[in-house]
């Protein structure tokens, strides 16, 4: 289920909750104002090791100069 960042319009407090991607978006900020904007958020992709694009990208005939 996705996390969704919202910030209050009135008193600036951010909060975050998860939805379903069907649910409505939050109306009230927990402090009870009725003046809320989701915010952006990044995206949820991890690059690990030496890198995708070294290790799965080589040709077949280039040779190794180690």
């Amino acid at each position: 289920m996705p996390r969704y960042d919202y910030i209050c319009r009135v008193c600036g407090r951010r909060f975050e909750r998860r939805q379903g991607f069907d649910d409505r978006p939050v109306v009230f900020c927990p402090s009870g104002h009725d003046n809320v904007r989701r915010l952006p958020s990044h995206p949820a992709i991890h690059f690990r090791g030496p890198g995708f694009y070294v290790t799965d990208s080589k040709r077949a005939d280039h040779s190794s100069s180690r």
